[in-house]
């Protein structure tokens, strides 16, 4: 299987976060399709490949897992279905993380499949996102009786090798 990133070298990446050219509020690349109801987690695009990749990321008990992952798959088949309509090759990926520090194998490797990632790096970033996950879910139990939560800085776990 080729990696779908090698395909082109116009790609462009959006993600459901605020940063300064995007907003949580943005809606499905309208290059792409000019209305949609769902926007996934995240989406990355070539316009001159007319290929579009989107991740869209579950945490849920694990014991739920598969069916979230079909929940999400579901949800999106119609998105899917739209982009091929217009000519598009789409690699929508459902990807589940969890909330107790596990990651899916069959989705997340998939997901790094697709992506292009090499072993040794899927190994590393499998490592990273389940950590994350505990941490998250850790520091939700802590404060689960709070009611206003203060706003906090994206969590750097580059020193959690």
């Amino acid at each position: 299987m080729e990696k779908v990133l090698d395909e082109a070298r116009d790609w462009n990446v959006k993600f459901d976060i605020d940063v300064s050219n995007q907003g949580k509020d943005d809606l499905f690349p309208a290059e792409i399709l000019e209305t949609s109801a769902h926007r996934p987690d995240g989406v990355i695009w070539s316009m001159s490949a007319k290929t579009v990749v989107w991740i869209e990321l579950t945490c849920p008990w694990e014991e739920n897992m598969s069916k979230w992952h079909f929940e999400k798959k579901k949800k999106y088949n119609q998105l899917k279905i739209d982009c091929e309509a217009k000519g598009w090759k789409v690699h929508p990926l459902e990807v589940e993380v969890g909330c107790r520090g596990y990651a899916s194998q069959n989705s997340f490797y998939r997901m790094c499949k697709v992506l292009g990632f090499l072993r040794r790096e899927r190994e590393e970033l499998k490592r990273a996102v389940e950590q994350t996950a505990l941490h998250c879910s850790h520091v939700i139990f802590c404060h689960r009786f709070k009611k206003d939560w203060e706003e906090r800085p994206p969590l750097d776990v580059s020193s959690w090798h």
